[in-house]
């Protein structure tokens, strides 16, 4: 997944082996995250965010917004939530959506 790691880290002027220590992971790790090989677990990727000083969203190019409202506006849930479905190949994560969009459906005619 296209992301914005390395390009925040140089601008704060951060080795891998200072964001790597700072963070907790080796630095084979944020080279694996830099790029785009491996994503971080909901856990790191809060402490990336407030690292980094950067939103979530920012991070993985889904904002043009460089700072979120808050530290984090998911919950650890929504993140453990996000970790699993980063699991599953694109036809699993189509029928999951599916899902829950057919249980959303089903709600609203409730």
């Amino acid at each position: 997944m296209k992301n914005r790691i390395q390009e925040l880290r140089r601008e704060q002027n951060l080795t891998l082996d200072a964001l790597s220590e700072q963070i907790g992971v080796s630095q084979e790790t944020i080279r694996a995250y830099e790029a785009g090989i491996q994503d971080p677990p909901p856990e790191i990727l809060v402490k990336l965010a407030q690292k980094l000083n950067a939103s979530i969203d920012y991070i993985f190019c889904q904002s043009a917004s460089r700072k979120a409202d808050s530290p984090s506006r998911f919950t650890n849930e929504e993140l453990r939530l996000l970790d699993m479905f980063r699991q599953f190949d694109p036809s699993q994560r189509s029928l999951i959506l599916d899902y829950l969009k057919s249980l959303t459906d089903s709600d609203d005619e409730a």
